[in-house]
């Protein structure tokens, strides 16, 4: 059997090549050559086809008449309190809703994917394009810090390609009844960390966590590093897409493998960001309070705090006065108290951020 789809794909000069499922994005690889993560992307859509994982093949995923065009604009952003004109380039793919087959096709809302940004909406008159595509693109980085459109900046060539899997389904009698379910025996996570995260080990347990596919060497590493008994933390660097939190969903999937070596096997990993940390905080100390509860369930559990954007971390509090919460973060990470993963787009700007703490 044959599966197509359309592999929207960014070259980054100089460094290479990002490739990924335009209705699956979680399907990404990054390579130094093109052929190599297409190759990738390619196996791991196999895969998850022949066991027929989230239906991957059950909805369109190619479509003859797919347009890719590029919308200029000028946005707002924030930086030091003040406010800057950035001239930004997005690329937007359209197509109509529904397979090719279906009749009427004039007729149909046109499908806008704005894969830099990971939007896909639906637009009834695509003479409105442009000026749709603007408003949608202001509404989702109005007044962002300048670092957040830094993540997302056109810093390359962007097109859109075509890739065929083939692959061989798994009948279901194949299937080994212990890969189906797994204990569910773990208690759930302290107050403390569930009001303001989520335990991504729970999500490999449902089969709800994606996996990162040819990435050995990396995971590795990670595992290595914080499960040390430095308690080390890792800043994960490079552009978006390639699939930096993908290695820690991968590592999470190891973390739980029952092969696991004894250093590696329970421990937990545990997702958050600023916004979910300020989350129902009306006064101040609240959250500050929260942070510190967190750092102290940490301590004395073996667990990884993953947050997802080091920019966004930065701008949670009042960074102006120096009451951001990565403030109450740096003396657990420089002591070595607990382990943090840290997501971030350009090296450049994690520098510059860095200085602020």
């Amino acid at each position: 059997m044959e599966q197509k789809f359309h592999l929207f794909v960014r070259r980054h000069p100089g460094v290479g090549y990002t490739a990924s499922v335009l209705t699956h994005p979680f399907l990404t690889a990054f390579s130094d050559d093109l052929g190599t993560a297409r190759g990738d992307v390619a196996r791991a859509a196999e895969k998850l086809l022949a066991r027929n994982a989230w239906e991957i093949g059950a909805a369109p995923t190619w479509w003859k008449e797919t347009r890719l065009r590029r919308v200029d604009m000028t946005l707002r952003a924030v930086q030091h309190q003040r406010l800057l004109s950035v001239p930004m380039r997005f690329t937007v793919l359209t197509h109509a809703e529904g397979d090719d087959s279906t009749r009427g096709r004039s007729k149909r809302p046109t499908v806008v994917h704005i894969p830099r940004l990971g939007i896909v909406d639906r637009l009834a008159v695509p003479d409105d394009l442009d000026a749709w595509v603007e408003e949608v693109v202001r509404h989702r980085l109005f007044m962002a810090p300048l670092e957040s459109l830094i993540e997302v900046a056109y810093d390359g060539e962007e097109t859109l390609e075509t890739l065929v899997v083939a692959y061989k389904p798994i009948v279901e009698k194949d299937k080994r009844p212990t890969e189906r379910k797994r204990g569910d025996d773990r208690p759930p996570p302290p107050p403390e960390l569930g009001d303001a995260s989520h335990r991504l080990n729970d999500m490999v347990r449902t089969g709800t966590l994606e996996r990162a596919f040819q990435r050995a060497a990396e995971v590795n590493l990670l595992a290595e590093m914080l499960t040390s008994s430095r308690r080390a933390s890792v800043l994960l660097v490079g552009p978006s897409g390639v699939g930096k939190t993908a290695l820690v969903h991968e590592l999470v999937h190891r973390f739980e493998e029952k092969g696991a070596p004894p250093e590696e096997k329970g421990v937990e990993v545990y997702s958050t960001s600023g916004a979910r940390i300020v989350a129902g905080m009306r006064y101040l100390g609240q959250w500050q309070e929260r942070v510190q509860r967190i750092i102290q369930e940490l301590r004395v559990r073996r667990a990884v705090l993953h947050i997802d954007s080091l920019p966004e971390f930065l701008m949670t509090g009042d960074p102006g006065r120096g009451l951001d919460a990565a403030q109450y973060l740096l003396p657990s990470i420089e002591a070595h108290r607990c382990s943090h993963f840290v997501e971030r787009a350009e090296f450049q700007a994690f520098e510059d951020a860095s200085r602020s703490i």
